[in-house]
């Protein structure tokens, strides 16, 4: 019987294994103001947030012109938080898209990944992480191949 092959994780609706400040701490630990205004805004919002271990992720609704769904990691680093809180804001300002309307344009989708990478980038030099700079690089250069089916 061949081997069956081994199913990638989606870095992008679930990635806490892909969040290189953690080592720095929890966001509701280095950033407890910046957690709960977060989790203010969100709920503001309409959107229906979850914490759940080793798990992060917005995602926006099945249809559109309804608020989504964040769900992060309760061990999430700031980096992470400010991560999905830039993907709930890109689907706030656009409406509430929907699904389709998240994935629907590419362009648009790798758009909001490197918004939402950029601001745990911006925040990683911030605090002196080269390391995690480098690693949220290559972790936004394999967003482009999964939404392009090519490298950059």
């Amino acid at each position: 019987m061949p081997a069956q092959p081994v199913p990638r994780r989606d870095t992008h609706l679930f990635h806490a294994e892909a969040d290189p400040l953690r080592r720095h701490g929890s966001a509701r630990q280095t950033h407890p103001a910046e957690w709960d205004a977060a989790m203010r805004e969100a709920e503001a919002a309409g959107v229906d947030v979850v914490v759940r271990e080793g798990a992060m992720a917005y995602g926006p609704a099945p249809s559109a012109g309804n608020p989504g769904q964040m769900i992060l990691d309760p061990d999430a680093s700031y980096g992470a938080l400010l991560h999905e809180m830039s993907h709930l804001r890109d689907d706030r300002d656009a409406g509430w898209a929907g699904m389709a309307g998240a994935m629907g344009d590419p362009r648009a989708r790798y758009e909001n990944e490197a918004r939402a990478y950029q601001q745990e980038i911006d925040y990683a030099r911030s605090i002196g992480d080269q390391e995690s700079v480098d690693r949220l690089h290559e972790l936004l250069r394999q967003e482009y191949e999964s939404i392009f089916g090519a490298p950059p």
